[in-house]
């Protein structure tokens, strides 16, 4: 088919990371357009911005159809919020998503419109993050297998890694330890079908680590919902130990180790490292069996000839296919010359922020809050 519209839609009833959502449309706005001749647009939740659904069609006036948080209808949405959307949808419309909600994907294999999602992978252990693509378009689909990541790319990624955690200090871990990997409360990823979190209350655990000595790892960025999960788990497990360790140490440990998780991405990556994952519900991004998602590099869909290949063969192929491989800031650094340009990617980067506290900074704020604490009064 040949598209004439392209439409950014996500979970627009959920208002969390958006700018998340709108960095990837921005990454593939110019190399689609290159490729295409077509403008993607925004997602209608950037309002100050051109969407590509027809004139009529009202954000507001699709929310309107709701009466329920975004969980509720993660999975189903009113029929009423289908039959506007639909109306309001061109002829000859791809829909591009960024984490695509199950409610999408369905409403789009019902009515016989394409759709392209676009996941971060969960396997995050390489040198640079990959992508994972899928789509209910089967010719889409057999040229993502084209440019697919191999199996052996990923367990030598994972070589890397473990060479360079074995040289660390070791994790205090007996071996076969089993680890529960905890989550953020509000992970789409543990959404039930009917709209409820799934948490560890909901799950039989007997069979999985009841009679086990187990370790909790909480999720970096839960904070007050895995002190709750821990104390949860203490009523499940006759023995539990509270575990204050990187997740990546853990999975380079030179002895055997068990992941245990409802749906955590670290079960998909243990594997690589010689380590075992179960899940007690299920990943949200599959790397295998039917429903599959398809991982690719990072710069492949940065290529305005990867777009070309994929929505208009026909047509003359883009002046420029990729941009060349430049070694990141190589004439920056020589030259010294960085002007603005330093604080805009160092500002707000949080792996400069863990190298600060790492380096002392903790030490040293321990240090300056028992000195106020003396000199206080």
């Amino acid at each position: 088919m040949k598209y004439e519209y392209i439409v950014c839609f996500d979970d627009v009833l959920r208002q969390e990371y958006g700018l998340a959502k709108e960095f990837f449309y921005n990454l593939l706005r110019e190399p689609i357009r290159q490729a295409t001749g077509l403008n993607i647009g925004s997602c209608p939740t950037f309002r100050h911005y051109e969407h590509n659904l027809k004139p009529t069609f009202s954000l507001e006036r699709f929310l309107s159809f709701f009466n329920s948080p975004w969980p509720a209808n993660y999975h189903e949405i009113p029929p009423r919020a289908q039959a506007y959307l639909l109306e309001n949808l061109r002829p000859k419309t791809l829909i591009v998503s960024y984490e695509m909600p199950p409610w999408l994907e369905k409403f789009c294999v019902a009515e016989n419109i394409d759709f392209i999602d676009i996941r971060i992978s969960p396997l995050r252990f390489a040198r640079d993050l990959y992508i994972c693509l899928k789509s209910n378009n089967v010719n889409f689909m057999k040229k993502f297998q084209k440019k697919e990541v191999l199996q052996e790319e990923f367990l030598l990624e994972a070589s890397l890694m473990t060479a360079y955690g074995r040289y660390k200090p070791q994790p205090s871990l007996e071996d076969n330890a089993l680890i529960y990997v905890g989550q953020t409360a509000k992970d789409a990823s543990l959404v039930d079908a009917k709209g409820a979190f799934i948490s560890i209350e909901h799950i039989d655990t007997k069979q999985s680590f009841h009679d086990q000595n187990i370790y909790y790892l909480p999720h970096p960025y839960a904070k007050d919902h895995a002190k709750k999960e821990f104390e949860t788990l203490k009523t499940l497990c006759k023995r539990i130990s509270f575990l204050d360790e990187n997740i990546y140490n853990l999975l380079c440990f030179s002895g055997s180790l068990e992941f245990i998780a409802i749906s955590s991405s670290v079960l998909q990556e243990a594997p690589y490292f010689g380590k075992k994952g179960t899940f007690l519900h299920g990943p949200i991004c599959p790397l295998s069996g039917k429903n599959r998602y398809i991982q690719l590099h990072a710069q492949t869909i940065m290529q305005p000839i990867f777009w070309h290949n994929l929505l208009t063969p026909s047509a003359p192929k883009p002046k420029l296919k990729k941009l060349p491989l430049l070694q990141p800031n190589m004439l920056r650094q020589l030259h010294n010359a960085w002007w603005g340009y330093a604080r805009f990617v160092s500002e707000f980067r949080y792996i400069d922020k863990e190298a600060f506290w790492l380096s002392g900074g903790n030490t040293l704020k321990q240090e300056i809050d028992s000195l106020s604490q003396r000199i206080a009064p």
